[in-house]
C-alpha cells in the first residue's frame, strides 16, 4: 500500500484487514468466496494496466531477443 497510495494509505489499509479479519467468523462461506472473488478480479485491473502500459517495451525487447536468437544461428 505504501508503494502505490503513499505512507498515509498505510493506517486505513491496516484498519480495513483487521475489520475484515473480525468479521470473517460471522459471514457465510458463500459471502467470503463472493469477496474473495471480488479482491482477485480488482487485483487483475493494475496488471492489465501494467501490460497495456508496457507493450511497446515487451515488443522492442521481443525484437531484440528474436534478432539475437537469428545471430546466434549464423
Amino acid at each position: 500500500m505504501e508503494y502505490l497510495l503513499g505512507v498515509k494509505a498505510i493506517l486505513p489499509y491496516c484498519v480495513i484487514f483487521i475489520i475484515l479479519i473480525a468479521c470473517g467468523p460471522f459471514l457465510k462461506l458463500e459471502a467470503i468466496w463472493v469477496l474473495a472473488d471480488i479482491v482477485n478480479g480488482l487485483m487483475a485491473i493494475p496488471n492489465l494496466l501494467a501490460l497495456l502500459g508496457l507493450t511497446s517495451i515487451v515488443v522492442a525487447e521481443t525484437k531484440r531477443y528474436q534478432k539475437y536468437l537469428a545471430e546466434k544461428k549464423k
